[in-house]
């Protein structure tokens, strides 16, 4: 059994501790056993105790970007690696990178960082990933193809891809159908939104797509199901309800916040679609709401185009395009057979290439390698 320490810094639960969750849920079937470390407490934390995966506290209550505090940070993590007898430390994002491999270095263990975000995305972030270029580490774990030859050639480090996996015995059992939810006719047919609230993500792109849907389509309606994480950007998204108004939308478009069933809303949507703007580095939205058998709408943004097949398990169009986003689903509102068959072919794809068994499959074998010798 390899034991493993996980170091993260958010309490929140975000795309990047979703898939930490299905990870360390699955990998004791591999014969690696998983122990997280947080620098925060909060609700995940929580929540990855009530699962069952055994949690640290960390007591200095710092936060990652107290920069002055890394190295009281660095021994407490040692320190965790030493009394939970763990073999390697893994760090969740890039600041954690920055402390979980100098930790690893004080007690011989090996250092694995899992990164979550693009490359050189704002120069905060490019100032961060050349920090984790300069940590020590023994393997760069990213889940897609396309982030690992970003960082190749923008950063010079070489990276391992083992995609994101969806927790499939998770996956809700009973849709939740938006209509009820929110009081919409029978006979609605809608389209959700879920995700983070910010410009990037496109949720003003969704909305303006819905705005060029209504006239055409008398049942169509609109859901968006997310929140301003952290408290980034809560002005765009507080926005985003006035702009609907704005546009004639506010009988037809529900802004739920964030709600612990966003997957049973998911489930019970006819069409789910992901609007981002710019490259997604992967992103769980696409492959839950395919494994969920929807009809997805996605932009051409790097990590979708990994996960879709256009016209066969879900539709692509170019980010940031109202027009072509409206189209897309304005055709899949019209017709049920194609939303059927696309969901259909989603799920049998994702469940085969993207579930969380694999995934913890994948981090074992590199594991294993990493504690036989290999770097």
């Amino acid at each position: 059994m390899i034991r493993v320490l996980f170091v993260l810094g958010a309490a929140e639960r975000g795309g990047a501790e979703r898939a930490l969750h299905a990870l360390v849920r699955h990998l004791p079937a591999t014969d690696v056993s998983p122990v997280v470390l947080c620098l925060v407490p909060g609700p995940f934390v929580d929540e990855l105790g009530s699962a069952g995966v055994e949690v640290v506290p960390l007591e200095l209550r710092v936060r990652a970007r107290q920069v002055w505090r890394s190295r009281e940070v660095v021994e407490a993590i040692a320190r965790t690696a030493r009394e939970t007898e763990a073999r390697i430390v893994q760090s969740s994002g890039e600041k954690m990178a920055l402390y979980g491999g100098r930790a690893a270095r004080l007690v011989g263990a090996v250092s694995v960082v899992w990164l979550h975000d693009a490359p050189a995305r704002s120069p905060g972030s490019l100032l961060v990933q050349f920090g984790v270029r300069r940590s020590p580490r023994d393997a760069v774990v990213v889940p897609s193809r396309w982030m690992a030859g970003a960082f190749r050639r923008r950063l010079g480090v070489r990276a391992v891809t083992i995609p994101y996996g969806i927790d499939l015995d998770r996956l809700p059992t009973r849709p939740l159908d938006p209509s009820t939810v929110v009081g919409w006719p029978a006979g609605s047919v809608v389209t959700g939104f879920f995700g983070r609230l910010q410009r990037w993500k496109g949720p003003e792109v969704f909305v303006r797509a819905a705005a060029r849907i209504v006239p055409r389509h008398p049942r169509a309606r609109f859901l968006v199901v997310g929140g301003s994480l952290y408290g980034w950007e809560r002005a765009f998204a507080d926005s985003l309800p006035r702009l609907a108004a704005r546009l004639g939308l506010a009988d037809r478009i529900c802004f739920t916040g964030h709600r612990s069933d966003a997957l049973a809303l998911m489930a019970g949507c006819d069409v789910v679609a992901h609007a981002s703007v710019r490259e997604e580095p992967l992103g769980l939205v696409v492959p839950e709401a395919m494994a969920l058998g929807r009809a997805v709408v996605a932009t051409r943004t790097r990590g979708p185009e990994e996960v879709i097949v256009d016209e066969a398990t879900g539709l692509l169009v170019p980010p940031g395009d109202a027009v072509a986003l409206a189209d897309a689903i304005g055709g899949l509102i019209e017709d049920a057979s194609a939303r059927a068959r696309l969901g259909a072919e989603a799920s049998q794809d994702v469940r085969e290439r993207l579930s969380a068994t694999r995934m913890a499959e994948g981090f074992a074998a590199l594991y294993r390698e990493l504690t036989t010798g290999g770097r």
